[in-house]
């Protein structure tokens, strides 16, 4: 009978004759701190399907035997992909806001700072912008920027866009000038709204400017009602700029139609109705923004904004969420790190999202609240699963099943589908997919694809790049990256972008960013590097560089400067290799001690949060690594 002296092993296959019968037989040693049952069972049967298909065609090569059965591909296909449902496909955005402000007039859409706008308001407002748009040449497909400092205008500037017909194409004031300049440029923006404000510094590389505050009285004069533009369903609605690997930013174009069966879709899972109270905390640059902002709109809740200069302060997010008792959020797992859960009793829905999410967060925000996980690329409109968790789960939550009219597909490198339980490439079509990437034919054919298991011939996938594989039950376990893209606090980061920009340092020879986990369990980006001058060290001058070319969030929290960047036997950068990040002594020719117990104390605490030791008593805590949110969670605020 077995001898179990490899249980250690992660798996032993053994075969042995049968004594009596003299026929051959095989039996699996699985370690079950490796594989739980169902892997188990999943293991075993496709080794059957295999050794049978190998029995009757010896000479078959292992990549060509069908592992799956009809019953698998039932559920691949049909089951699990079983996810038509109705959504108003002949609607446009705004057109769903229109709607919604002639039933609930009175409603308060937006409430900011003490100032509110009624749904009859809001709508009024934007009519107004989109009349004063199309009077000056903006129509369906037309590109627009907007540049606007977190406030009701910022709303108002995005329906007025998407009322006179236009795309908007959003501009985060916090961004770089020198990136803001490229995306205008890069998407031949030619006209901007913006304000005064932030007009002044904002390269509009001879873009017609619409001022909300300089161009007030222009715009009042418009008439009210609601335009009439010949947008329909399948009109560009937005173009996001997301990181690229070849070190540019690349924008998603994405259609009115796949915002709308999002609407639908999220409407019911977050039951926002009149009377709720929702949470509008990403940058417009981030495409949650259209979650928060559309489904509340469309729906009859109030969407609550806090200032530019309060979004990134936990102690005003949560102040905000207790004041106003909020009821749903949408916010990353970076931030639910960072928020008191008990203290915020009226908030019943929480989406987590853009972050693998953990066992101990689902733990901590799912008792008495309804917690959806989520995942989707801004490729293919925001989401396209979606996972309702329970408190007692003990295992890290799935990103779950396909979203209303969303098609998954897990796939192999030869676009063969894989069986249950083995990993292969997210492949994902249906209503939400985009039309690819703006002035980027190359890339946008190797990313959107045909769909080989559509009769019809006319879907596409989009191919997502992320590894994962599908559960018995259906749902989806997110298992990593194929490439070097990651997510630092919910934004999609490509580190060849960072890396690329770091070869044009004059004094960087050879570079590496990687992305490590810090104590808290934040991501952290580490740029390694190998200096043209042997012992140059690099401090605020490269940091500043970088600060003029990429957003904030780009920004690696830690360079370790290395003679040479160690490489595989194939010749390929091992990031396994890579030292753990440490603060080099000679960083610093001058570091500052502690000089009584309460630095001593902060010293310490600074040391844990960024990983990073020795910190000196002059350091800054941004400079040395941290964000607001690692001081938020470490420091314990009151709330």
């Amino acid at each position: 009978w077995p001898d179990f002296q490899h249980v250690l092993d992660p798996l032993v296959l053994n075969f042995y004759e049968h004594p009596v019968t003299g026929n051959f037989g095989s039996y699996f040693i699985l370690n079950d701190a490796i594989f739980d049952d169902e892997l188990g069972r999943l293991l075993v049967t496709d080794f059957k399907r295999m050794a049978h298909a190998l029995l009757d065609n010896p000479g078959t090569p292992i990549r060509d035997i069908e592992l799956l059965s009809e019953a698998d591909k039932r559920r691949l296909l049909v089951e699990w992909n079983a996810t038509d449902a109705p959504f108003p496909d002949d609607k446009t955005i705004h057109q769903l806001v229109e709607a919604q402000a002639a039933r609930t007039p009175d409603a308060i859409a937006i409430a900011y700072e003490g100032r509110t706008l009624t749904y009859r308001e809001l709508n009024a407002r934007a009519n107004k912008l989109a009349h004063h748009l199309k009077s000056i040449g903006v129509e369906s497909e037309v590109l627009v920027g907007l540049c606007v400092d977190r406030s009701p205008e910022m709303v108002i500037g995005l329906l007025g866009i998407l009322k006179s017909g236009g795309a908007y194409v959003p501009l985060d004031p916090a961004y770089p000038a020198d990136r803001l300049a490229f995306m205008l440029q890069d998407a031949d923006v030619h006209f901007v709204v913006t304000t005064e404000t932030r007009r002044v510094a904002l390269p509009t590389n001879g873009a017609i400017v619409v001022s909300l505050d300089r161009d007030r009285d222009s715009i009042a004069a418009r008439e009210d009602i609601d335009p009439v533009n010949g947008v329909h369903p399948k009109n560009l609605a937005y173009v996001i700029y997301t990181s690229g690997s070849t070190g540019t930013p690349k924008g998603s174009m994405l259609e009115h139609r796949g915002v709308c069966n999002l609407i639908a879709h999220k409407a019911r899972k977050f039951e926002i109705a009149p009377g709720s109270r929702v949470l509008q905390f990403c940058s417009l640059n981030f495409d949650p923004s259209v979650l928060e902002i559309f489904v509340t709109l469309s729906n009859g809740g109030t969407l609550y904004l806090l200032p530019q200069d309060k979004v990134k302060s936990p102690v005003d997010v949560v102040r905000l969420m207790k004041q106003e008792r909020i009821n749903a959020a949408m916010v990353t797992p970076s931030l639910l790190r960072a928020l008191p859960h008990e203290e915020l009793p009226d908030l019943k829905v929480v989406e987590s999202g853009g972050e693998v999410c953990s066992a101990e967060l689902v733990k901590r925000w799912a008792k008495g609240r309804r917690f959806l996980n989520a995942y989707g690329p801004t490729e293919t409109t925001v989401c396209v699963s979606d996972a309702l968790c329970e408190a007692d789960a003990i295992e890290s939550p799935s990103i779950g099943k396909p979203i209303a009219n969303t098609r998954l597909y897990v796939l192999d490198e030869r676009m063969r589908m894989v069986p249950p339980g083995v990993p292969g490439e997210l492949y994902i079509g249906g209503a939400g997919v985009g039309r690819g990437y703006l002035n980027r034919p190359e890339l946008t054919a190797r990313s959107f694809v045909s769909n080989p298991f559509d009769d019809g011939g006319g879907d596409r996938l989009y191919k997502s790049g992320d590894r994962v594989r599908f559960r018995e039950d259906g749902n989806i376990e997110f298992l990593g990256r194929i490439d070097h893209q990651v997510k630092v606090r919910g934004h999609r980061i490509e580190l060849g972008e960072i890396e690329s920009i770091l070869k044009q340092y004059p004094e960087v020879d050879q570079c590496v960013v990687d992305a490590r986990q810090d104590a808290t369990g934040d991501t952290k980006l580490v740029a390694y590097i190998v200096p043209k001058r042997a012992g140059k060290q690099f401090d605020g001058e490269l940091k500043g560089y970088l600060r003029l070319l990429l957003p904030e969030y780009m920004l690696p929290s830690t360079y370790v400067t290395l003679d040479e960047i160690p490489l595989n036997t194939n010749g390929k950068i091992d990031r396994a290799a890579l030292p753990k990040p440490e603060r080099e002594p000679h960083a610093h020719m001058e570091l500052a001690a502690p000089r009584d117990a309460i630095e001593l104390e902060l010293q310490q605490i600074w040391e844990h949060v960024l990983g990073v030791k020795p910190i000196g008593v002059s350091d800054h805590f941004f400079d040395a690594g941290g964000h607001s949110l690692d001081a938020a969670v470490e420091l314990g605020w009151d709330w």
